[in-house]
């Protein structure tokens, strides 16, 4: 997705209810940052030591991310609590890309890789904020749900991302 945001924001995360993500975090026993987010919902960065130390599942990821493969299996297993909701963002110098998968129920039921916001399709809704719905944010006047948990406001160098 291409979109207009200003600085450097780069994001591989996990987001859930605060609850599930406690389960996710004593889990993996790795050293992930822990977020507390708005609205219920709390985040595990996963920068790429955390991704690698992982082992990848049995599970096909959706095409159009860039490390989904690495988590696929291990947040199908674990949305047997709840949903959960695996992000990447993007963006330097204002222009970037977003994708997000949301799993339940053990299964993928949402997925949204990297795409073109301005293609008709798409309708203009972000990816990250249709997951994010999924999770049961609630949006206000002017107000995406990447905003309204507070995900605008974080940033990371993107160098983390590789």
């Amino acid at each position: 997705m291409q979109t207009r945001m200003r600085g450097v924001h780069s994001l591989t995360a996990i987001i859930a209810r605060s609850e599930l993500i406690t389960r996710v975090h004593e889990r993996l026993d790795l050293a992930v940052a822990r977020v507390s987010l708005a609205q219920g919902l709390s985040m595990l960065r996963l920068l790429r030591p955390a991704r690698d130390a992982i082992t990848p599942g049995r599970t096909d990821p959706p095409a159009g991310f860039y490390d989904l493969w690495q988590v696929a299996a291990l947040l199908a297993e674990l949305s047997t609590h709840g949903p959960i909701a695996y992000v990447e963002t993007e963006y330097f110098g204002g222009v970037g890309d977003q994708a997000a998968a949301v799993y339940s129920n053990g299964a993928l039921v949402y997925s949204v890789g990297i795409v073109d916001l301005d293609d008709p399709r798409h309708g203009g809704i972000g990816n990250i904020n249709g997951a994010l719905e999924l999770l049961g944010v609630d949006v206000g006047d002017g107000v995406d749900a990447f905003d309204a948990v507070g995900l605008s406001t974080l940033q990371e160098p993107p160098m983390n991302r590789r």
